[in-house]
């Protein structure tokens, strides 16, 4: 009887440690794949994301940006007024 209960003993004792391994193995992999889902996830957004996306976290590099796109858009806009106006003067003269 007592060796049984040795046997007994030692069993539990490792099928306790054995499970608790497992667990922690398990435990430690789930981890590793969130890491890397969200490193992935992060990549994934900074190669997508818009210059002009207001959730970046570079606003002012964002409004630079704007003024930028507003002062090249004023100059289009003024370069073709002078081309419309050259062209009216050309189609007179002809």
């Amino acid at each position: 009887m007592q060796e049984t209960f040795k046997l007994w003993e030692q069993f539990t004792s490792s099928y306790t440690n054995m499970m608790f391994s497992a667990m922690e193995q398990g435990i430690k992999q789930s981890r590793a794949f969130k890491d890397q889902m969200d490193e992935t996830r992060e990549k994934i957004l900074r190669a997508w994301q818009f210059p002009f996306n207001s959730n970046s976290d570079s606003g002012s590099e964002n409004d630079h940006l704007k003024d930028e796109v507003s002062r090249l858009q004023a100059q289009l806009d003024k370069l073709n007024k002078r081309v419309e106006e050259l062209e009216n003067k050309l189609s007179e003269n002809k």
